[in-house]
């Protein structure tokens, strides 16, 4: 008994003619360059609206960084005059600057997250409560700041602060406006 006439009796050997192999692998290599060349249609309004996004958020971050980067600068800094607390009040601006600085960082991630998220109306609640803590936070700030700091630290150092307090109030009061 050869192999031909072992597989003609076999009951499991199925005959299958090489063309139709070659025809359905032709058929599959359709139906799978068709999955790998999905192309994404994007309107030009929608690519215009991508572009406005990109530019606010880089605008946001260059806006937000330097004044970011200068308060953790001077809050890990070691001048004396950023310890000293006032009477009355249990912290100090070093304490200030450092909270401060990281709440900043962590709001501008989320403040971007929201220009590129769909979901600005579930933000929305947060970003207002971050800014009454804000707008708070900054006002203990500036009861810190003339009961200790601005006579007994150096020039730089109470210039920076008052004008960084003074644009970080302004910016409360639009945030403040815009989410209402």
């Amino acid at each position: 008994m050869n192999i031909s006439e072992n597989l003609t009796e076999s009951d499991e050997f199925i005959s299958v003619n090489v063309s139709d192999l070659e025809s359905q692998r032709e058929e599959s290599e359709v139906v799978l360059k068709s999955i790998l060349k999905h192309e994404v249609q994007v309107s030009e309004d929608d690519a215009a609206f991508m572009v406005l996004r990109s530019i606010y958020s880089i605008f946001v971050l260059i806006v937000t960084i330097p004044i970011v980067l200068t308060e953790l600068y001077f809050g890990f800094s070691n001048m004396s005059c950023l310890k000293s607390k006032p009477d009355g009040v249990d912290m100090s601006i070093k304490s200030y600057l450092l909270v401060s600085g990281f709440v900043s960082i962590q709001a501008i991630i989320l403040y971007i997250y929201s220009i590129w998220s769909l979901k600005k109306e579930e933000l929305r609640d947060f970003f207002r409560l971050l800014i009454v803590f804000h707008i708070i936070w900054n006002l203990v700030a500036v009861i810190v700041f003339w009961k200790s700091i601005y006579t007994n630290c150096n020039k730089n150092m109470t210039t920076y602060i008052f004008i960084s307090l003074f644009i970080k109030y302004f910016g409360d009061a639009v945030s403040l406006i815009k989410s209402s």
